[in-house]
């Protein structure tokens, strides 16, 4: 079931939904008080167009106003999404500044939690187009980076393992992992317990990095 949510800094303006869709939303010209004699007119059996006249709108917006009466005129679009670096993306518009949001920093922000400003949006399976909530998670730039090498098949240019400069294991942590969970240690408590995010932790336990560990 598609979930529908306000985006964060455009409340009123736009909605993301759990499936990656964005819509904006628009009001009807009226007011609470217009609503309300909208309604009695209409159940006077007065006809669209005169109630227009009498509140001195359109008939598109009256009409509006009686079909959705608690949201006082409320419509929806469905905007085109565009790309980033490819990443699927959005152009919102608020005081007459328009902005590009990324659609799955939009999802997590909405579904999750606020994504804090060091914080980034890791696609798990590397597929920047699969914004599926499970797929998301929130990681550091160095995690980011990590991920992209051991998902994306990424090559970093510089020694391997722990003398990677950016490296947070060690060859004999490694091997303490691989055994730990051979145990049936759990891979999210590895991460935590080892400081890496559960996708990287994920890779380590698998072989898909640190190969040359046996």
């Amino acid at each position: 079931m598609e979930i529908w949510k306000p985006i964060a800094g455009y409340e009123g303006l736009y909605e993301i939904s759990s499936l990656g869709r964005v819509r904006r939303i628009k009001w009807a010209q009226i007011s609470d008080e217009q609503v309300e004699l909208a309604l009695d007119l209409r159940a006077q059996g007065y006809k669209l167009r005169h109630i227009a006249e009498v509140l001195g709108t359109n008939i598109q917006a009256v009409w509006k106003a009686i079909a959705t009466p608690n949201s006082l005129g409320r419509s929806v679009h469905v905007l085109k999404l565009g790309q980033q670096r490819g990443y699927p993306s959005v152009a919102l518009s608020k005081n007459s500044i328009v902005k590009y949001h990324r659609i799955h920093r939009l999802i997590y922000a909405a579904f999750v939690a606020p994504i804090p400003p060091d914080m980034q949006i890791n696609h798990k399976d590397g597929n920047r187009a699969n914004n599926d909530l499970s797929n998301l998670e929130a990681v550091t730039g160095k995690e980011n980076t990590r991920h992209a090498f051991d998902v994306l098949g990424h090559k970093p240019t510089g020694p391997k393992g722990e003398r990677a400069p950016k490296s947070k294991l060690t060859a004999a942590q490694v091997v303490a992992i691989r055994k730990a969970h051979a145990r049936g240690a759990q891979i999210k408590k590895l991460a935590a317990q080892y400081g890496i995010c559960e996708t990287s932790m994920s890779w380590v336990v698998h072989r898909k990095s640190w190969k040359h560990i046996p």
